[in-house]
């Protein structure tokens, strides 16, 4: 059977990924397909803080469409003097006597 014949539909894998010298790198990597459309999907080894799970291990997951290049975060937009999803942010500043609104 060919990999054209599987119907990958609602099915995914996530793979133990090389994170070189960088620790913010996934643990894991792979892909998924929901409803027929494909995702790359990441996963993070992180540990309960607090609460009643305080200690124990689990995965963080975080997915972005194949076919949607990658938006930067928040924090990366404000270095770059952008807002969200890469809008130019407003310079909005009080005109001479006006008052600063707080």
């Amino acid at each position: 059977m060919s990999n054209q014949d599987y119907d990958n539909t609602n099915k995914g894998m996530l793979g133990k990924a090389d994170k070189g010298d960088n620790p913010k790198r996934p643990d894991y990597k792979g892909q998924i397909d929901v409803d027929g459309v494909e995702y790359w999907l990441s996963g993070w080894i992180r540990e309960a803080r607090s609460g009643r799970n305080a200690g124990r291990k689990f995965i963080s997951l975080n997915i972005q469409p194949k076919d949607k290049p990658k938006e930067r975060s928040n924090w990366e937009n404000d270095r770059a003097g952008q807002g969200q999803r890469g809008q130019e942010r407003r310079q909005d500043t009080p005109e001479d006597g006006e008052d600063v609104p707080f």
